[in-house]
């Protein structure tokens, strides 16, 4: 899907390697900043049900 886009685009290969790098980068730091993200809510919420009791 990416090389159709950039390929339409005719866009040189030095591009093509920018735009792809990038998009592997923001894919690699939500795979870890998410599963951070989603322990700390659950966390949050688990201290605070513990409270409550």
């Amino acid at each position: 899907m990416i090389e159709q886009v950039l390929s339409r685009h005719n866009a040189a290969l030095r591009v093509e390697i920018t735009v792809k790098t990038l998009i592997s980068l923001g894919i690699i730091a939500l795979a870890v900043i998410l599963p951070q993200l989603v322990h700390l809510a659950s966390s949050r919420r688990s201290q605070a049900g513990s409270r409550s009791l």
